[in-house]
């Protein structure tokens, strides 16, 4: 009896799959702007707070919260309405944050 792929087995056939069509080895590698954290003013980092987790201007309102709610369909503005202490521009940069961190560079080598 065959049972269903979990989500980690389609994305290891998916990874390996493409693995075996590319020319040559791929690498992914991280931008290399490590300043360009200046930018994000909004966004902090503090131990005491969430445990150092990427926060909206040092509140307990992570950025992986907002880009949980947006990726299940929620609008800025309802986002806005759960979160009263949240302002537009706080959704805005927390997407921008989110964008930054998954840039990835691919080298073929």
């Amino acid at each position: 009896m065959r049972f269903a792929l979990s989500e980690i087995e389609r994305f290891s056939l998916h990874y390996h799959e493409m693995l075996a069509l590319a020319p040559s080895y791929v690498i992914l590698e991280k931008p290399k702007q490590i300043f360009a954290m200046d930018k994000f003013d909004r966004i902090t980092f503090d131990p005491q707070i969430m445990g150092g987790r990427a926060c909206i201007r040092g509140m307990r309102v992570p950025v992986s919260v907002i880009m949980g709610q947006i990726a299940h369909g929620a609008t800025k503005e309802e986002v806005l309405a759960d979160y009263p202490d949240l302002e537009p521009g706080d959704i805005q940069q927390a997407l921008e944050y989110a964008a930054w961190l998954v840039q990835e560079e691919i080298v073929m080598r």
